[in-house]
C-alpha cells in the first residue's frame, strides 16, 4: 500500500472543496428561480440574493435582474360603447411609446372642419323638400351623370357639400316632416332669420360665416333652386380657376337704385363663385361693415366683396366678367354662364328636360357642349350657339 504524501493529500483536500463549493452554489441558484418568478405587470425588479450555503463566503452580494417582457393589454374589459373609452384608455397607459402616439392619431377632432373641393349654398324654405330632393338625387348627385363626364377628374374635386339655408316663418312651428328630413340629411341648417324675400342677405351672411367653420373648402358656391347645375363642367372648370380673390358668375350688374348707384358690379344671384379667402375676409366683417340698405341677395354679395376689396387694398378685377348667354327657351329666358348654371328653369319638368339634355350631350353633336337644351316640349336636343343676339353684355 502506497501512503500518500503530504503534498498530495492537500491537492486532493482542495479538489474535492471545489466540488463541493460548486455543487452548492448550483443547488441554490436553482432554489432562487424557483423562489422569484418574473411580474408581467413590472418592466423593472431589484433582486437581492445572499446567504449562500458555502463553506467558505457569500458568492454573490447582489443581482440587479431588468425584464424585458413587454406589458400585458387588458383582456377583461368588454367591446361595449359605454367601455370604449376605457378600453382605448388602459390600452393606451399600457403600450410602450410609440404605440400610444400611434393611437393618439388616430382620435381626430370632431370639431375640425371637414374636407372638400365645394361648398353649394342654396337658400330655402320648409315647404321646398320636393326641390331639395331633387337636387341631392339629380344634378347634384354624380352617379347620375355618365363616368365619362367625370372621367380624369381626381375624386378630391368630387367631394362638395350642400348648404340648405331655411329661415322661420313668424308664428309657426317647424312641422314634424320638416324636422324628420332635418335628421334624415346633414345638409340642412335651420337658422331664426325670418322667412322673407328681404332677409335672403342674411341666409347668405350666416351661411358664409357658417361655411368657413364647418368647411376646409376652396371654392364657396350660391345657386337657387330654379337652378340647373352642370356637376362635371362646373368641376372641370374650377379646378383651373384661380384659388384667391375670385368671384365670378355673370356679373355685369350694377345697382341702380340704391345709395351705392354704380358703385360696384355684382353677379347674379341664379349662380355665382368666391374663393374660400374672399369668404374668410367676409366672414371677419363686423357690425356696420355688413350693413347695407340692399335687400336683393346677389347685390349684397356684391357688396360685401366691394368692402373686403377696399378694407384690404385688393388688386385686379373682382369681380371677373365673364359673360354669358341669354338663351330663349321654353318661351322664356334662361341664362347660362359658362356651362356651369342654368338658371331660371321654374318649372320641375323643363329643368329636367334640360337636365337630360345635359347628360346626353357630346362633343360629336354639339362641339360647344354648354348650348345644348332640350327644344320646346319634344325630346330632341338642340345645339344653341352664342350669337351677338344672344350674348349678354
Amino acid at each position: 500500500m502506497r501512503i500518500v504524501e503530504a503534498k498530495e493529500f492537500s491537492v486532493i483536500v482542495v479538489v474535492v472543496c471545489m466540488m463541493y463549493l460548486i455543487i452548492s452554489f448550483l443547488t441554490n441558484v436553482h432554489d432562487l428561480n424557483d423562489e422569484y418568478e418574473v411580474n408581467d405587470n413590472v418592466d423593472e425588479k431589484e433582486i437581492s440574493i445572499s446567504d449562500f450555503k458555502s463553506n467558505s463566503q457569500s458568492v454573490i452580494n447582489k443581482i440587479d435582474v431588468r425584464s424585458e417582457i413587454k406589458p400585458k393589454i387588458p383582456t377583461n374589459i368588454s367591446n361595449s360603447s359605454a367601455n370604449q373609452g376605457e378600453t382605448k384608455s388602459a390600452i393606451k397607459n399600457s403600450l410602450p411609446l410609440t404605440d400610444k402616439i400611434e393611437i393618439e392619431s388616430d382620435q381626430k377632432d370632431t370639431n375640425a372642419p371637414e374636407d372638400c373641393f365645394i361648398v353649394i349654398f342654396i337658400p330655402s324654405m320648409a315647404n321646398s323638400a320636393n326641390l331639395r330632393q331633387e337636387m341631392r338625387t339629380r344634378w347634384l348627385n354624380t352617379s347620375i351623370w355618365k363616368n365619362e363626364k367625370f372621367q380624369g377628374i381626381e375624386p378630391v374635386y368630387l367631394n362638395f357639400k350642400l348648404m340648405f339655408v331655411l329661415g322661420k316663418q313668424q308664428d309657426k312651428e317647424y312641422s314634424a316632416e320638416l324636422l324628420e328630413e332635418v335628421s334624415a340629411n346633414t345638409d340642412m341648417f335651420l337658422t331664426d332669420i325670418e322667412e322673407s324675400k328681404k332677409t335672403l342677405k342674411d341666409k347668405l351672411l350666416w351661411a358664409l360665416r357658417e361655411s368657413v367653420k364647418l368647411y376646409n373648402f376652396t371654392y364657396f358656391v350660391k345657386v337657387d333652386h330654379d337652378t340647373l347645375i352642370d356637376l362635371p363642367n362646373l368641376i372641370r372648370g374650377s379646378i383651373t380657376s384661380p384659388r384667391e380673390n375670385l368671384y365670378t358668375g355673370y356679373c355685369n350688374k350694377m345697382l341702380l337704385g340704391s345709395i351705392y348707384k354704380r358703385t360696384f358690379r355684382y353677379c347674379l344671384g341664379g349662380g355665382y363663385i368666391l374663393s374660400r379667402d374672399l369668404v374668410e375676409k367676409i366672414a371677419l366683417l363686423e357690425g356696420k361693415e355688413t350693413e347695407a340698405e340692399i335687400w336683393a341677395e346677389d347685390g349684397y354679395a356684391g357688396y360685401l366683396v366691394w368692402m373686403v376689396k377696399n378694407k384690404y387694398g385688393l388688386e385686379g378685377a373682382i369681380p371677373q366678367r365673364f359673360g354669358g348667354w341669354r338663351l330663349k327657351i321654353y318661351t322664356k329666358n334662361v341664362v347660362q354662364f359658362k356651362g356651369y348654371f342654368y338658371h331660371w328653369l321654374k318649372k320641375q319638368s323643363k329643368m329636367e328636360r334640360t337636365f337630360q339634355c345635359r347628360i346626353r350631350a357630346n362633343k360629336t353633336e354639339c362641339p360647344s357642349l354648354q348650348y345644348v337644351f332640350e327644344d320646346g316640349n319634344s325630346d330632341e336636343c338642340k345645339c344653341y350657339q352664342p350669337d351677338l343676339d344672344t350674348m349678354i353684355r
